[in-house]
């Protein structure tokens, strides 16, 4: 699983820290987010699942399954409070999935291709992908880039339980992953700082491991404010 994260402008600041410096030496930079009501951006993700299996009636033939899906996460900012922390409200704007076997293309959608949502909707194959595409949910944010708190509504009727279940937990490691993991002390343009290691549940893909690593590109000037430039990915199986 490899997942890419390009922080827009309109999100992060750095307040830059008094102290002494020589000239040639880039200044250390505290890293908060900051963004008002209505402000919007998107996130890809991309997930990927490979499995091998074994026919019954010949252990030694195999044939190889690969996953691969791919969401782009629509974030619209909702309020920000005096302290900082932001409410997001958020949902799925494009979902693509693609499944191979050993090599070979055997189911495809895309969302973002004319009239491929009508098709799914009437193909119960893809149940999951259009309950995710229909979802919101709500995220607070902390101005360190911390989850604070989300909420997840997935639409449908009382007997669509599992269906719920499904979806609601593979957002809910989508959404775990909106925090930007800003450093928790000052950087310098170029610095890499990595997150702990996690390990979350992918209902239909198994389970994603991994690490997060934060690259802080450097400062520039937008509109009055001092703006930085991240650069959040996350790798693992």
């Amino acid at each position: 699983m490899r997942s890419t994260r390009t922080v827009l402008s309109a999100l992060a600041f750095a307040t830059i820290l008094a102290g002494p410096a020589r000239a040639e030496d880039p200044a250390p930079v505290k890293l908060q987010l900051k963004a008002s009501p209505g402000a919007s951006w998107r996130d890809d993700y991309t997930y990927t699942a490979k499995i091998t299996r074994s026919a019954d009636a010949n252990p030694d033939e195999e044939s190889v399954q690969e996953v691969k899906v791919q969401l782009s996460v629509e974030t619209t900012v909702e309020s920000v409070r005096k302290d900082g922390r932001m409410t997001l409200q958020q949902r799925v704007a494009r979902a693509a999935q693609k499944l191979s076997i050993d090599g070979e293309v055997q189911v495809s959608f895309d969302s973002g291709r004319p009239g491929e949502m009508e098709k799914a909707r009437k193909d119960p194959e893809f149940a999951v992908l259009v309950a995710i595409m229909d979802s919101t949910w709500k995220t607070v944010v902390e101005p360190t880039g911390e989850l604070f708190d989300r909420e997840i509504t997935v639409p449908g009727g009382d007997d669509d339980g599992a269906l719920k279940m499904t979806v609601t937990g593979f957002l809910d490691s989508v959404t775990s992953q909106v925090g930007l993991l800003l450093p928790g002390g000052a950087v310098i343009p170029g610095a890499d700082w990595v997150g702990g290691p996690f390990s979350r549940p992918l209902p239909g893909l198994g389970r994603m491991s991994g690490e997060t690593t934060g690259t802080f590109s450097g400062m520039s000037e937008e509109d009055g404010e001092s703006v930085a430039s991240i650069r959040i990915s996350r790798t693992g199986e």
